[in-house]
């Protein structure tokens, strides 16, 4: 099997995919966790069912995008790029959208944290996956209410979590303001405190047991022709001119069971081509274009998210906490804290806008009135978001040898395990434990 992709889910299904005694190579441009899953909030969250596109968001927008410590930036430059993939996001605000994606991101988040901690255990990385508790927070109990509809359909999916009122909240975390007297203890959660060191010990180990590692940047993907009648079917239409229409439906019969049996054969990257047997496309961000090759266009937005990491902050965290207003996760790391958040879209190509990160800035003397912001660093990497925020995983249909594994979204870290679990079902057993149809890539 060939993974391309070294974040954490192609990691992840490249372990998992050994553990079941299948060779497996992974090739990636960069070193495994040397992009986006090097800097997310390290949560493992399965309470992550609630999408971003949520009934009323759209009206929300105009007042997101105008506020100076908002989470949410969208350059005028960009907006005729991202005007298609925003309109296709708006109509998954609807109800009944909401209802659907809750619960397909639900069945996948299931028992996350006990996977994670399992999946660190299989590769020597448990000093990089903590069971903890994880917080919400607010200043009241009204601003807690005004989250019901997020609350109720967390509770009807199986989270289960207490309430902290007052005294209670600060006594579990010294350190946050005063102005804030309300919070929410999610039970069965986790962190990482280092995110990308989890992915790099479980990518050591990955090349311990014998997996391979190639670096590379992939730019095709090269498919075995097959042919109908003497016509071949790479994408190419041919005249029946002569034909009656039985004949013509013969043959696209006959052109649907070829496509059946084609396949990817090769890997062609900037440094070479390599022969293909089970190829999993775990590529993040960077997967849509692949996808697109075999067929297949994706809404997949490169979606950039920021963190800075304080280090030395003059106080202790002793487990993450999701600052609901400010839509910011602050996060316990060995180097220090790490807050991250904020939605930038700008797509792949353009310069990280640095600036942005003060807002975190802002938001970290808000939570923590006695912190020390001087010495930190701040990074961005990007998303791979999709309009309804359900990633795509499962077999390829147009061709064989092909699975997807991609377009995780601000749930990356969370689903690995789980998705390198359902890839490995699906290549050895053909089968999955979960229904995969929400997930699937001819959705769109």
């Amino acid at each position: 099997v060939t993974v391309i992709g070294a974040g954490i889910i192609g990691i992840s299904c490249a372990v998992q995919l050994q553990a079941k005694g299948l060779k497996v190579s992974v090739i990636d441009k960069l070193p495994p966790a040397d992009a986006t899953s090097h800097g997310n909030a390290g949560i493992f969250a399965e309470c992550g069912c609630i999408p971003v596109a949520t009934p009323g968001f759209i009206w929300q927008l105009p007042q997101l995008l105008l506020d100076p410590h908002g989470p949410l930036s969208l350059p005028l430059s960009y907006l005729p790029k991202f005007s298609g993939w925003g309109t296709s996001f708006a109509l998954n605000t609807r109800m009944k959208r909401f209802r659907h994606i809750s619960q397909s991101l639900a069945a996948l988040l299931k028992d996350a944290q006990a996977l994670h901690l399992q999946q660190a255990e299989l590769t020597g990385a448990q000093e990089y996956a903590k069971a903890s508790p994880y917080y919400y927070l607010y200043q009241d109990e009204a601003a807690f209410n005004g989250d019901k509809l997020a609350w109720s359909t967390r509770r009807q999916y199986g989270s289960q979590y207490d309430l902290l009122d007052g005294e209670a909240v600060h006594q579990r975390e010294p350190a946050v303001s005063d102005a804030f007297n309300f919070a929410v203890s999610l039970h069965n959660h986790g962190y990482s405190p280092n995110p990308g060191g989890l992915v790099k010990k479980m990518a050591q180990h990955f090349v311990e047991q014998g997996g391979e590692f190639i670096t590379g940047e992939v730019v095709e993907l090269r498919r075995e022709r097959s042919s109908v009648n003497g016509l071949e079917q790479e994408g190419t239409q041919q005249k029946t001119s002569g034909q009656d229409k039985s004949q013509e439906q013969s043959l696209k019969q006959g052109f649907e069971r070829e496509l059946e049996q084609s396949r990817v054969s090769h890997i062609v990257t900037d440094r070479g081509i390599y022969p293909v047997g089970q190829l999993v496309l775990a590529g993040g961000a960077w997967s849509a274009k692949l996808a697109e090759q075999l067929g297949h266009k994706v809404p997949l937005e490169a979606e950039r998210g920021y963190h800075v990491e304080v280090k030395n902050p003059g106080i202790t965290l002793n487990a993450p906490i999701m600052f609901s207003a400010g839509k910011l996760v602050a996060t316990p790391m060995e180097g220090g804290i790490r807050f991250a958040g904020l939605v930038e879209f700008g797509g792949l190509k353009a310069d990280p806008d640095y600036d942005f990160c003060d807002r975190l800035l802002y938001h970290a003397k808000a939570l923590f009135p006695q912190i020390d912001i001087t010495d930190h660093v701040k990074w961005m990497g990007h998303r791979p978001s999709i309009t309804d925020s359900l990633p795509v995983i499962g077999r390829c249909p147009n061709y064989s040898n092909v699975l997807y594994a991609f377009g995780h979204q601000h749930m990356g870290l969370g689903l690995g395990p789980r998705t390198g679990r359902i890839i490995t079902e699906l290549v050895t057993t053909g089968q999955s434990e979960i229904d995969l149809t929400p997930y699937r890539i001819d959705r769109f």
